[in-house]
């Protein structure tokens, strides 16, 4: 990781890092990801419900995408509660509750299918 970036440039970094499994050998990755999440908001450069947010739709997201390694999705659905249950206690408005339901329904109705294979009959490649 570039040493120039301040903290909310490192944050934004990680989050490509886990959306892409730039490095899907890392599982601390994830953790780091969202403690730094958790400073942003004690140093108040981002709100509880925008970090919440934001790392519930990378994590959701990545889980969802076949592309990215089995073992990654899962571990990125592993650690999804953590922003869920963060965004349970901010959503204070009914945008927001609504917002938190329809996450929750696409969390819950994931495809878990199994990952492609580069070298598969489902490949983009082949």
């Amino acid at each position: 990781m570039p040493p120039h970036l301040d903290r909310k440039q490192r944050w934004l970094w990680a989050a490509i890092r886990i959306r892409c499994a730039l490095q899907p050998d890392e599982p601390r990755l994830i953790p780091h990801y969202l403690t730094e999440a958790d400073a942003l908001v004690r140093r108040m450069r981002l709100s509880p419900w925008e970090a919440a947010w934001r790392a519930a739709e990378l994590l959701a997201g990545a889980a969802a995408d076949r592309a990215l390694p089995g073992h990654w999705r899962h571990l990125c659905l592993d650690h999804l509660h953590q922003p869920l249950a963060r965004l349970a206690c901010c959503a204070l408005t009914p945008q927001q509750q609504a917002r938190l339901a329809a996450l929750r329904w696409r969390v819950a109705n994931l495809d878990l299918s199994p990952s492609m294979q580069l070298d598969g009959p489902d490949s983009p490649f082949a």
